[in-house]
């Protein structure tokens, strides 16, 4: 019985997937190095605006991917963050573990 089209490898696709998996680990590191960054300075409140601004400097990337990637983040239990203000897309970085004595330092 023949594979269907649909279930064999289709280098398009994988290249596309390859594409979106580099770029999205990009984008991971540089909010982590964002959230370390705003730790360190003890200032944790940020707006969406100034993260994808923070991201574009070091990727170019499309409008909105950085907030996503930080949802991807949060989901993943690699930080923490509250909603300050929905609206107005305002954030607040919540702290834990090792990084409590980034804090008190």
């Amino acid at each position: 019985m023949k594979t269907p089209e649909y279930m064999t490898s289709n280098p398009e696709v994988d290249e596309q997937n390859e594409n979106l998996r580099r770029v999205c680990d990009s984008l991971s590191t540089i909010i982590m190095e964002y959230y370390r960054l705003k730790v360190t300075n003890k200032d944790l409140g940020f707006s969406g605006r100034k993260l994808e601004l923070h991201a574009m400097k070091y990727w170019s990337a499309t409008p909105g991917s950085a907030t996503r990637i930080l949802r991807k983040l949060r989901n993943e239990g690699k930080l923490d963050y509250e909603v300050v203000n929905r609206s107005q897309s305002l954030y607040r970085f919540k702290v834990k573990g090792e990084q409590l004595s980034l804090l008190k330092g």
